[in-house]
């Protein structure tokens, strides 16, 4: 359990880092304009001004989803054959920043007004996420038996 958090803990302020540069990234190649990015236990927020045009709007909200889900799923391939509690926790903050992009870039306004009740959807999709992959690594990767003479 310590090595599950021990991993846990710098990995979820990473993907949470790389999923507000994301947004921050977009907004400017548009024309926006980052005033700061804000980071804490809950959460990040990047304050910026975005044009109000309506793809704009939508390509700026879906991309810290997209692009950290993308980031994270390359690091999982390049190192799967490392920890399992990492693989296990890559996969479920990729899938969860996918879920959240999509969340993001369709319903902008509603996720930016009232940011602290959407948040009570992902922790439990994180979690089912995290069981789900973790019981198809043990089905995929059983535990080798050793013959005993």
């Amino acid at each position: 359990m310590i090595k599950f958090v021990a991993i846990l803990v710098p990995l979820y302020f990473t993907q949470q880092f790389i999923h507000e540069l994301a947004h921050g990234t977009v907004a400017i190649i548009f024309g926006g304009k980052i005033n700061g990015i804000y980071f804490n236990i809950y959460g990040g927020r990047v304050d910026s001004v975005i044009p109000n045009i309506p793809y704009v709007i939508l390509l700026t909200g879906l991309s810290g989803g997209l692009i950290a889900s993308l980031i994270l799923m390359l690091v999982y391939f390049a190192t799967r054959a490392f920890w399992v509690e990492f693989n296990i926790l890559t996969v479920a903050f990729s899938l969860t920043n996918l879920f959240t992009g999509i969340i993001e870039g369709l319903f902008y306004d509603s996720y930016v007004s009232s940011l602290s009740s959407w948040s009570y959807i992902f922790l439990p999709f994180f979690l089912l996420s995290a069981y789900i992959f973790r019981r198809k690594l043990i089905t995929t990767y059983p535990k080798p038996r050793f013959k005993t003479y």
